[in-house]
């Protein structure tokens, strides 16, 4: 593998492939994160850089949605799991603006009540979509979401979150037919979510 990046042709360069790209969507991962990387450290140009850090998440969606200390956990237990393939030069101020950079990212996708109202949920993805927007990473709680929806399946936008559940409560809630009662709601979806425990 290349890990020279000066010896890459022009048109492999992640900034050249933006440049040139008609649609943004098939620029691989690993390009993209190498345009806000920047640099790479010894021996590891910045994309194979890139390429350990989506390793070390497993996916690109699962490294937008860490916070900050869930980067800086990841690298350190890849680094230890894989010390051949170390994540170098990316620190505590490295981490702190890629989720600043992901963040900015989660606000452009939420959504205002006027266009939440307007959308339907209709598969499994739509209310992913729709959760996504109000779940944060690195929340400290177990928190559960509900989503209420009319006739149609749109979302009324009105919703409760109870945080520091136990299961027990959770069922509880859940039993509850008060969440039906919600104005025009005549179905909900309920998510939990749980935090991750930092060791």
């Amino acid at each position: 593998m290349v890990n020279n990046f000066e010896d890459l042709p022009s048109e492999l360069l992640p900034r050249d492939l933006m440049e040139r790209a008609a649609d943004p969507s098939t620029i691989p991962d690993e390009a993209l994160l190498s345009i806000i990387l920047k640099t790479g450290a010894a021996g590891c140009d910045v994309r194979e850089l890139s390429r350990r850090l989506l390793d070390a998440f497993g996916s690109l969606n699962k490294l937008i949605s860490s916070d900050w200390r869930d980067i800086e956990e990841r690298i350190k237990k890849h680094n230890k799991d894989y010390p051949d393939r170390p994540i170098l030069g990316i620190g505590r101020v490295k981490c702190l603006e890629l989720a600043a950079a992901f963040e900015m990212g989660r606000r452009a996708n939420r959504m205002s009540p006027e266009e939440m109202r307007r959308s339907s949920v209709m598969t499994p993805d739509d209310g992913f979509r729709l959760f996504r927007a109000v779940i944060r990473p690195g929340e400290e709680k177990e928190s559960m979401f509900v989503l209420l929806l009319d006739v149609k399946n749109h979302p009324l936008y009105t919703r409760r979150r109870h945080e520091g559940l136990g299961g027990d409560k959770v069922s509880k809630i859940l039993d509850n037919a008060a969440f039906m009662a919600f104005g025009e709601a005549v179905s909900f979806i309920k998510v939990i979510a749980t935090p991750k425990v930092r060791s």
